[in-house]
């Protein structure tokens, strides 16, 4: 009788450390879903980590994420602007697969004021804008307006007659810009085909602003 129980308590020693394995083996876990914040609005690039470990990923455009894990980890969500988020995914989920909406809140972040100058003092902004004298009437700035706009075009088709300066450069960038927009996703335009650019075109021609000096 106390061989057997002797060898009961060997069988059940030897068995202990396979049953704590088989106990500590977590589930892994496919956790999936959208985050969104109080507005119902989705947010994309959110960081998703998994605490304590290297593994994350980040949101879609459409606020949706995927990510794996196992049962009892924390899933760490965090943005700039919100404040984070913690998922504990749970335990004794009856498959894989656990789809699991994110309400995201946001976060007021208070920072110190700061005051920008585009001059190197207080004494050098007060003396230029004491020195500085508007046009009085809005024909004057309609009319100057239009004269840089016709250096820009003159410039354009007898390139250096005209020193080009930063004002100009910016109004052609921005054209420039503003026409990749205006043809994005389809086939590009061309002036060769605008009756106004060949109207521009004449009229320079006409008033000798293509001659070469």
């Amino acid at each position: 009788m106390i061989r057997k129980v002797y060898l009961a308590v060997i069988i059940l020693v030897s068995l202990f450390p396979v049953i704590s394995c088989h106990a500590q083996e977590r589930k892994v876990i496919q956790v999936y879903g959208l985050i969104s914040n109080d507005s119902t609005e989705y947010l994309s690039y959110i960081h998703i980590i998994v605490k304590n470990s290297r593994r994350g990923t980040v949101s879609d455009k459409s606020g949706f994420y995927s990510i794996v894990a196992r049962e009892s980890d924390t899933l760490v969500f965090s943005c700039i602007g919100y404040k984070r988020k913690r998922f504990v995914i749970p335990s004794g989920n009856e498959n894989q697969f656990l789809w699991q909406d994110i309400r995201m809140i946001r976060d007021t972040i208070l920072l110190k004021e700061a005051t920008v100058y585009s001059w190197i003092s207080y004494q050098t902004f007060v003396a230029d804008v004491a020195a500085y004298n508007p046009p009085d009437d809005d024909m004057t700035r309609a009319n100057k307006n239009l004269e840089s706009l016709q250096k820009m075009i003159i410039s354009g088709y007898n390139k250096g007659e005209y020193p080009v300066d930063a004002d100009l450069n910016y109004k052609y960038t921005m054209q420039q810009r503003y026409n990749q927009m205006y043809s994005w996703g389809q086939i590009p335009t061309y002036n060769i085909f605008n009756p106004i650019a060949w109207a521009q075109f004449f009229k320079a021609l006409f008033n000798g602003d293509l001659n070469s000096k």
